[in-house]
């Protein structure tokens, strides 16, 4: 027998080396997405209704070439009502959606296929108790395989994998008040639904994030040359933001939804599996913090826990920094020379910190301190490339320092426009963000936030995720700020996630503390101390097409698409812009919008990386190769909201057996507990009882029989996984 099985696999892997491929023979789509916003207040008399802004799409079919692939589509939108000043006793109001949906195909007439498909809906505002948004948006599409080359009818095997994505969350300051909610199916031929329910999410309650994100979902399936795979898929999501009872209202208020993923089909040959959603052990974080922290030496409240130096980048998580501070792995000294204030250790209070609140104008004391503003690291020389105006981008090659800006994280700016040294504040301690926000709250996890986005340029931001609180990005930032209140909050400044590979030092300075540097330029620092001087590498007026006074806010290299008729990508600058200081004369904006994410190919032009700007401004700016979605809250119980099975037994007399059968979707033990109160609270609690345990594998069939001398009522059992 061993024998004859030995022969078929030599035979099929044979007849594979004939060139069997895909034929794309059937394909249709659809999708449809609405939005609106309205910033107007809804209570009157108190102020009058400006009307309501809306927007939708719709298509349904594939454009050949479409998004740079064999076939593909999409579709997106974003609806927008800024500030209305003064209404209902509140300064600021508006609203923001936005919603996105795709679909690919990409391998036609060839061994490997592969399909993308994703919806997104997100919306923000800054107070809810004067605006609405909502966001809807589905997806369908079925797609027709043919398997042609060689012989019909002769056996081959078809290697297939999937990843998948879906999550929703949000914040809210009143239970029920806002909501979202996604649901997805797809179905893999004769495999069926390989989705099983595990990513369908609704809130409320508000305030917590819900997702779940498999890869790699290896199967493989026996078909006949000639034969046809058909896969389709249905993906929808709602998202609203509404009117709260009663005030206050929360500062920043949003809701998001998204399902996103991709299918692989290999006619022999295996399919390599993706990188998991981590940063592994050799990689770290490193960050600056802002002048004006609660934890910055120039902190104008003094409590004792002042010890970081705006001018040195600093290894995330700790260790904990002693009293009156410590250097960071980058201290700004190799940079200037010498040490400039402030100087740690020094304090509390820090003598050598700066003159926050003081009222001083600022080009008096702008050159005498120093604050690291952005930085990012690779593993090259730029200055040996040759770039500028008239040149073409830098092309695409290896480096395991430069993602293509799909996985980006942020950090918004937590104090207003205006520089440190305001009279009335514009610290991280004593004012909010532009929208009166403060982040980097526990609860929220909003120091830094995971960005997904969907390129090339317009690109779409199709889900926001909550990643690191102040605390969790070093234990010396702690602790973390509470709502509404200032007085201990941080802000990171400069970030990057590297790790020793990439060695070479780019960084910026901020022009409230530039230390005679250009607050426009990018600098580049190779090893060695400060002997090795730091080179000016990109000019804000040569080579990103900005004003002179413009003072760069945050910076990250990314490849990306320039042009899609050849697929050619190459080496792009993704930064922001500082908000136009009010106390300067200069524009430190270059009349660009503090709130985009621009890019620049490094010839002389810039324009929008994104298809419209954030609310807020964007302070500091990292990326990934993948998303790290394993890196923030989940719901606590159940660990996996789809291991949750529940199941209800009528009630019948003499003996009586109940069968429950659930599929495990995770490698984990599964309690079985039970209730007749049909109004209990869910478990833990007294109303429950175990019927028992069973350990399963992820992707297992459990059949579980339990037997009663009578079942005394209607009773309801839950099939929970245990967090391994």
């Amino acid at each position: 027998m061993r024998n004859v099985s030995t022969g078929l696999w030599i035979l099929l892997y044979a007849v594979a080396g004939q060139a069997q491929v895909w034929q794309v023979t059937g394909a249709v789509v659809q999708l449809n997405g609405f939005s609106y916003a309205d910033n107007a207040c809804f209570n009157p008399p108190f102020c009058v209704l400006d009307g309501l802004s809306t927007d939708s799409y719709n298509a349904n079919a594939f454009q050949v070439g479409g998004l740079g692939n064999d076939f593909g589509v999409s579709r997106g939108n974003r609806v927008s009502e800024d500030a209305l000043p003064n209404l209902c006793c509140t300064a600021k109001t508006w609203a923001h959606t936005n919603n996105i949906a795709y679909a690919t195909i990409d391998g036609d007439n060839t061994d490997f296929i592969t399909i993308a498909y994703g919806i997104s809906g997100y919306a923000q505002a800054g107070n809810d108790n004067l605006f609405s948004c909502q966001a809807t948006d589905t997806l369908t599409f079925t797609i027709l395989l043919d398997i042609a080359g060689g012989p019909p009818g002769f056996p081959v095997i078809v290697n297939l994998s999937w990843d998948h994505f879906a999550g929703i969350g949000g914040q809210s300051e009143a239970l029920d008040e806002d909501s979202c909610w996604t649901l997805g199916q797809l179905v893999v031929d004769t495999r069926g639904d390989v989705l099983q329910n595990r990513f369908n999410f609704a809130s409320p309650p508000n305030g917590l994030w819900g997702w779940n994100k498999l890869n790699s979902q290896a199967d493989s399936l026996m078909r006949n040359i000639g034969g046809q795979i058909v896969l389709s898929g249905s993906f929808v999501l709602n998202v609203n933001t509404n009117v709260p009872p009663p005030f206050p209202a929360q500062t920043l208020d949003d809701q998001s939804a998204s399902q996103w993923g991709r299918i692989r089909l290999s006619l022999g040959t295996p399919i390599v599996p993706v990188p998991p959603d981590t940063i592994g052990p050799s990689a770290w974080w490193e960050f600056s913090v802002d002048i004006g922290g609660d934890c910055e030496m120039s902190d104008p409240t003094i409590d004792g826990n002042e010890v970081f130096d705006p001018g040195d980048s600093y290894v995330w998580q700790g260790p904990a920094l002693p009293p009156g501070g410590a250097d960071g792995i980058k201290n700004d000294e190799i940079i200037n020379g010498f040490d400039p204030f402030p100087i740690a250790p020094d304090g509390p209070p820090a003598i050598t910190g700066a003159p926050v609140a003081s009222g001083i104008p600022l080009p008096l004391v702008q050159n005498a301190y120093f604050d690291l503003d952005a930085e990012d690291y690779l593993d090259f020389d730029l200055s040996q490339f040759a770039y500028g105006p008239r040149n073409p981008p830098i092309g695409q090659f290896d480096t395991p320092c430069i993602f293509n800006g799909e996985n980006l994280f942020v950090s918004f700016d937590d104090d207003d426009a205006s520089a440190y040294v305001d009279l009335l504040g514009s610290a991280p301690t004593n004012s909010g963000s532009s929208l009166g926000g403060t982040y980097g709250q526990a609860i929220n996890r909003d120091e830094v936030i995971g960005l997904s986005v969907f390129p090339p340029a317009p690109a779409a931001v199709y889900f926001t995720y909550p990643y690191l609180s102040e605390s969790m990005l070093h234990v010396s930032l702690a602790p973390d700020p509470l709502p509404f209140a200032d007085d201990l909050d941080d802000d990171a400044d400069a970030l990057d996630l590297h790790d020793s590979q990439c060695s070479v030092w780019y960084f910026s300075v901020d022009h409230e503390a530039a230390f005679g540097l250009d607050p426009g330029t990018i600098y580049m620092k190779i090893g060695g101390g400060p002997a090795i001087p730091s080179v000016p590498v990109i000019y804000d007026s040569l080579h990103l097409g900005l004003s002179p006074d413009v003072d760069i806010d945050a910076i990250e290299f990314a490849w990306l698409l320039y042009d899609q008729t050849i697929n050619a990508y190459g080496l792009a600058l993704l930064f922001s812009v500082s908000a136009n200081d009010p106390l300067t004369p200069p524009d430190e904006s270059s009349a660009l919008d503090p709130g985009m994410i621009y890019a620049s190919f490094l010839n002389g032009r810039s324009f929008p990386y994104l298809n419209a700007p954030f609310p807020e401004d964007v302070d500091a700016l990292a990326s990934w190769g993948t998303p790290l979605y394993s890196g923030y809250v989940t719901p606590p119980t159940p660990c996996d909201p789809p291991t949750e099975l529940v199941i209800t037994a009528e009630e019948s007399g003499g003996i009586g057996t109940v069968v429950l059968q659930f599929i495990a979707n995770e490698t984990a033990s599964y309690d079985i507990v039970s209730t007749t109160n049909a109004s209990a609270p869910l478990p833990p609690g007294p109303d429950w009882s175990t019927e028992g345990t069973v350990n399963a594998n992820a992707g297992d069939v459990v059949t579980y029989s339990i037997s009663y001398p009578t079942l005394d009522a209607v009773r309801i059992y839950r099939v929970i996984a245990t967090c391994p």
